[in-house]
């Protein structure tokens, strides 16, 4: 789902991995969609 969103499948695992622990249990996960997120571009 990441390529179909045009994201890098790498940086958005490392991305999810490194973001979502740092989130309240009771925060809604939508943010991680990647539909939604926004990686920086710094091949």
């Amino acid at each position: 789902m990441a390529k179909a969103n045009h994201l890098n499948p790498m940086k958005y695992i490392e991305y999810l991995l490194t973001e979502i622990p740092k989130r309240n249990a009771d925060d809604a996960l939508e943010d991680f969609m990647p539909y939604v997120v926004r990686l920086a571009e710094d091949d």
